[in-house]
């Protein structure tokens, strides 16, 4: 979507409004996944995204993240499994008599292309569902945050 001109931007324009083609956040992970932007397991995880979103915002049962049907959703995330793109939180430790500190940092490293991250990750954290989505929107947000300002230092498809 190089062009810039006024009929381009009308063009784009009528594509995202609510009742144009690309109007829905299904319609655009789509569009993502079939222009290369998203892998297989991407695609899925961002559906899986929109399904939790949906129950939450619309159906008054599912205000927590504790009923059965957003467990079993969150148990979907894929990508936060494989490749170790999630991996335990970074630990900054400083114990001289001039100083002593400890600070923890959410660190995220882009390795062969590819973003990973640091995130706090006791045992029992990582199969709650409430983790899993939180670890997986922050996974997508940081590769879409670097995929912004550096597409060139990332691999496609992004996830």
């Amino acid at each position: 979507m190089s062009d810039n001109g006024p009929y381009a931007k009308k063009v784009r324009s009528h594509m995202f409004q609510p009742e144009g083609p690309l109007g829905t956040f299904g319609a655009q992970i789509d569009m993502a996944y079939l222009i290369g932007l998203l892998s297989e397991k991407g695609h899925e995880d961002l559906l899986t995204f929109k399904k939790v979103r949906n129950l939450f915002a619309h159906y008054a049962e599912h205000n927590t993240f504790d009923t059965e049907r957003i467990r079993a959703l969150c148990k979907n995330f894929r990508l936060i499994d494989e490749h170790k793109r999630i991996y335990d939180q970074v630990i900054w430790k400083r114990d001289t008599p001039e100083e002593k500190f400890e600070a923890t940092v959410d660190a995220v490293v882009i390795e062969r292309g590819v973003v990973t991250m640091g995130i706090k990750k006791a045992d029992d954290d990582t199969a709650s569902p409430k983790w899993r989505f939180l670890a997986s929107s922050k996974l997508f947000c940081a590769t879409l945050d670097i995929y912004l300002e550096k597409p060139q230092d990332l691999l496609v498809p992004l996830l």
